[in-house]
């Protein structure tokens, strides 16, 4: 959304995008706070002198299934991001990235 304007989004572009984003967004804190649970419980799982591996690693499990939704959710977001561009825009866009970026300014962004 920084370079909105350089690549031409639409009202309808930009509209789209930022309800995705939220709703993306929405996911991702739900999905945040179930990692975070599920790293505590193996921490507290990994704690005894005598760790029970089947739990430990039934609880890795989860902590490594709630890290791919996480990858997933992005992946899916970008997708969807990308469809919604024409070729013209990504072609905008993708020379956007591969123009270093000046020392001297700040990017998008960014505070002075």
């Amino acid at each position: 959304m920084g370079h909105a304007r350089e690549i031409g989004l639409t009202d309808e572009q930009k509209t789209f995008m930022r309800g995705e984003i939220q709703k993306t967004t929405t996911r991702f804190l739900e999905l945040q706070w179930q990692l975070q649970d599920a790293m505590e419980a193996l921490h507290q799982t990994l704690k005894p002198n005598a760790v029970d591996e089947q739990q430990a690693l039934s609880q890795l499990d989860k902590v490594l299934d709630t890290e791919r939704q996480i990858k997933h959710l992005h992946f899916s977001l970008g997708i969807r991001l990308k469809n919604q561009l024409t070729p013209e825009q990504q072609g905008k866009l993708r020379a956007m990235r591969m123009t270093p970026w000046p020392e001297s300014q700040p990017r998008p962004g960014e505070q002075l």
